[in-house]
């Protein structure tokens, strides 16, 4: 197999300026322009700055000329769900769903664990997406249902996931360390 060439950025406007076979890294999103197939992976407590950027890579599957695309969206190291991120996302699929519904030909979405997976599910169920759409809680699942015609870039999207270790915010260290050492100590 042959490595894939992926542009890395972290500037959107670069980005922007040639999003085919390239990444943009935010502090808590990345996405990937492979062509005919997209993804996504979300971690952390994404702001609603960290919402629309990658709101705007998004948008470059759907630029004219575009080829039809499948999508693998990867919402395993998300740790919070802000109200101002779901509607930038909610504005866009409402902006976009008769787009979505020729454009993108499958979305395959890999939820959390536990009670934030089974609010993405709601908000999937929100968005009432046209194209299809399935969650899912193991990533080999999802991309073997997902099933895009460049295995190459499917496997090389996998790897990736698999890669990232996702940064942890500070206010989520906090929260973990708090948790983990308080009423620990003996009253008495």
């Amino acid at each position: 197999m042959s490595k894939l060439e992926v542009r890395q950025t972290h500037d959107l406007d670069a980005f922007l300026g040639a999003p085919s076979m390239a990444s943009l890294h935010g502090d808590t999103f990345a996405f990937f322009n492979l062509g005919e197939l997209c993804g996504w992976s979300v971690w952390g407590e994404p702001s609603r700055d960290e919402a629309q950027a990658l709101i705007s890579a998004i948008a470059t599957a759907y630029l004219p000329g575009a080829p039809p695309y499948y999508s693998l969206v990867d919402l395993r190291g998300l740790s919070s769900v802000s109200g101002a991120g779901f509607e930038v996302l909610h504005q866009f699929v409402e902006a976009h769903r008769d787009r979505m519904a020729t454009q993108l030909v499958r979305q395959a979405v890999v939820r959390p664990p536990g009670l934030l997976g089974a609010l993405a599910s709601g908000l999937y169920v929100q968005l009432e997406a046209k194209h299809p759409v399935r969650l899912f809680d193991d990533l080999d699942a999802a991309a073997h249902w997902l099933q895009p015609p460049d295995l190459e870039a499917l496997a090389w999207l996998k790897a990736t996931y698999r890669q990232r270790v996702a940064p942890e915010s500070m206010a989520h260290r906090v929260r973990t360390w708090l948790l983990g050492h308080l009423g620990t100590s003996d009253p008495g």
